[in-house]
């Protein structure tokens, strides 16, 4: 690797590690105003795109354990964002769904994320956002290809 291109690493991953701190800053913001945590945020979204969702389900999908995943779901039902049924055939299945609440606070956050991307990307042109994306996007695949091929050597 030549100084040039070293010089390229260090500042993108200071600016990826600046970007990222500034983020869950904003974001951490955002999600106490709503009232959760951005692991119970994690969690709605889940839902949203699951549901109906079993505990089971989700546990897998939030990379849980059954138990971590029912003490946030009792937190989330506290606050009125999701909803339990049980399953008609078998009751020991539960299934999750948001709430009138739930849904108010993903759009809450959608809506607080789209401000903050909408600002902060404003200085790229389209084509100019539309080159960040593929060229993140390949990244991103280029890492968990790497990542999978370290996981299986070992």
């Amino acid at each position: 690797m030549n100084a040039r291109r070293a010089e390229i690493y260090r500042i993108w991953f200071e600016n990826m590690d600046k970007n990222k701190r500034f983020m869950q800053t904003y974001f951490a913001q955002v999600l106490s105003a709503v009232g959760i945590s951005p692991t119970q945020a994690h969690i709605l979204a889940t839902i949203q795109e699951h549901q109906p969702i079993s505990l089971k389900t989700l546990a897998t999908k939030s990379f849980m354990t059954p138990g971590a995943i029912t003490q946030f779901i009792d937190a989330l039902e506290q606050k009125h964002m999701i909803t339990r049924t049980q399953d008609t055939k078998d009751r020991r299945i539960t299934y999750i769904n948001l709430s009138p609440d739930g849904k108010q606070a993903i759009w809450d956050i959608n809506k607080a994320r789209n401000e903050l991307m909408s600002e902060g990307l404003s200085a790229l042109t389209d084509e100019e956002l539309e080159q960040f994306t593929t060229l993140q996007q390949k990244l991103m695949e280029q890492l968990q290809k790497q990542m999978h091929q370290t996981e299986s050597e070992a």
